[in-house]
């Protein structure tokens, strides 16, 4: 993968595991976005491994190909830095658009969660868990067309900037997380599909659930809770399909497929989408038939993942 030169720019976001910046291309010119992580110095050598890990990942993605899926670039390490290069969303995310225009209506709700599932349809496919499915995590580009983010950074990227960031993970994810997480029960593509409920959710009402609790209050309820988080009061055309992401058994939620194809409330500009993805050409990792499996060692988590599924976060 060719060294990238750019010029970086203005603060764009942050999360539990890096800040984004803007940033200019300097050989084309063109936008793109930089995560930059910056690692604890204590760790020192020996995170060379799990480095070279996240960079291999990133180059396997960055040869993936989806309309819905925001494209990796490429990565750089300068210690303690590590750069990963995505693409540019002019628009920014969800999060973002619920700030400044409130709750989104209903048709833009269902057009937008068609676009989520269709890729996260593909990432399940090629067996990818993405782990972190929320409004800060999905974009839009200037077409308005919805891409996932921040499928690639890898459990081995937790494992080495775990030490400086366990509070802000604790703090950032709660109210999106499903109960088997929580419960340390096993996380699998079912657990994706508890995120998408919670991200409806954030649509319609601008938070997700239980965001009027603490973060860690709010991940005991979950956890503990047999009660199914409040649904939209606004919006009932969608209750039937929040009742079935939210179901507190991860083995009688649908899959993204089955949301796609028996849920009317997702039926919706059916015929563009197909169309568009068609000519596209997804392509997945190296082929249809890749298989990438990481090893994070000694520092692993207990969760268990459902066969032949990878853990990315």
């Amino acid at each position: 993968m060719d060294t990238i030169e750019y010029q970086k720019g203005d603060i764009i976001g942050s999360g539990a595991f890096g800040t984004v910046f803007r940033a200019i291309n300097t050989r084309d010119g063109t936008l793109m976005a930089v995560k930059e992580i910056v690692l604890d110095p204590a760790f020192g050598s020996s995170v060379a491994k799990e480095i070279e890990t996240v960079k291999e990942e990133i180059r396997v993605f960055s040869n993936m190909r989806h309309q819905h899926l925001i494209r990796y670039l490429g990565t750089d390490v300068n210690h303690p830095t590590v750069s990963i290069f995505m693409e540019y969303a002019a628009i920014g995310s969800i999060s973002s658009l619920l700030g400044r225009f409130g709750a989104f209506p209903e048709m833009v709700i269902r057009r937008y969660t068609r676009q989520i599932l269709l890729g996260l349809k593909f990432l399940h496919d090629h067996r990818i868990v993405h782990r972190d499915i929320k409004g800060a995590n999905i974009l839009l580009t200037e077409p308005g067309t919805i891409k996932l983010a921040d499928f690639g950074a890898s459990a081995t990227l937790k494992t080495v900037t775990s030490a400086t960031q366990k509070l802000k993970t604790v703090r950032g994810t709660p109210y999106w997380m499903a109960p088997e997480i929580i419960r340390e029960a096993g996380y699998g593509r079912k657990s994706d599909i508890w995120s998408v409920g919670c991200t409806i959710i954030e649509m319609a009402t601008t938070k997700p659930p239980f965001s009027h609790m603490e973060p860690m209050p709010a991940l005991f309820h979950i956890g503990t809770t047999e009660a199914m988080p409040p649904l939209p009061p606004n919006l009932s055309s969608v209750h039937s399909l929040l009742v079935a992401c939210l179901s507190r058994n991860p083995e009688t939620r649908p899959s993204a497929d089955q949301i796609l194809d028996r849920f009317e409330f997702v039926r919706v500009g059916e015929s563009f989408e197909e169309s568009s993805d068609d000519e596209d050409d997804d392509e997945g990792p190296s082929g249809p038939n890749h298989d990438f499996e990481i090893s994070t060692g000694s520092n692993s988590h207990d969760f268990e993942l459902e066969e032949d599924e990878i853990e990315f976060e």
